[in-house]
């Protein structure tokens, strides 16, 4: 196992801890986890594989459209932070 399987990794085990909803595959030498919100739209998703700048991520209303060499530490608070706003959406709009 390479470095970088070991930080997507552990930004998966951190993700499934957190029952943060998201999808993941392969892609090139490495994986992608999307966040994934209640109606299945993809926010942003953080890549891993021979082509990434490390641990890189789409989405997730970033001022630029990649931000890459991203700490797991990093990447695990944009998952957080577009969970924590889409459960704060869906509550307004049950009410």
């Amino acid at each position: 196992m390479n470095d970088k399987q070991q930080n997507i990794q552990e930004l998966e085990r951190r993700l499934a801890a957190a029952e943060i909803p998201r999808i993941i595959s392969q892609i090139f030498d490495g994986y992608k986890i999307a966040y994934i919100n209640d109606k299945g739209e993809e926010i942003g998703d953080v890549v891993e594989h021979q082509f990434s700048y490390g641990l890189e991520a789409m989405g997730f209303d970033l001022t630029t459209d990649v931000e890459g060499w991203l700490s797991v530490d990093e990447a695990f608070n944009l998952f957080v932070r577009a969970h924590e706003a889409e459960t704060r959406l869906a509550e307004m709009e049950g009410k």
